[in-house]
C-alpha cells in the first residue's frame, strides 16, 4: 500500500500564544515562524527569512507576501509557455 503524499500544515493558538507547524508523510515534524511547502518552499523560505521581523507592521508584512508570491509567479511562469 503507498503512503499518502501529503505535508500537512497546522496552525491555531497554542498557550496564547501563536502556533505554526507541519508535518511530511515521513511523520517529521516542524515549528516554524513560517511554513511553507513543495517546490514554494525552496523560494519563498530565502526571501521570508530576509525581508520578515517580529515586531514589523501591517505593511511589511504585505510587502513580504507580494514579494514571495511575485517570485513565484515568475517562477511558474518561466517553466512553460502556458500558464
Amino acid at each position: 500500500m503507498n503512503p499518502l503524499y501529503l505535508w500537512n500544515v497546522i496552525g491555531g493558538i497554542q498557550n496564547g500564544k501563536p502556533y505554526l507547524a507541519s508535518i511530511d508523510l515521513y511523520g517529521t515534524y516542524l515549528e516554524s515562524k513560517s511554513i511553507s511547502t513543495g517546490f514554494g518552499n525552496y523560494l519563498s523560505g530565502p526571501i521570508f527569512d530576509s525581508m520578515w521581523k517580529e515586531d514589523c507592521c501591517e505593511e511589511t508584512a504585505k510587502k513580504t507576501i507580494l514579494t514571495i508570491f511575485e517570485a513565484l509567479f515568475y517562477r511558474d511562469a518561466r517553466a512553460h509557455e502556458t500558464i
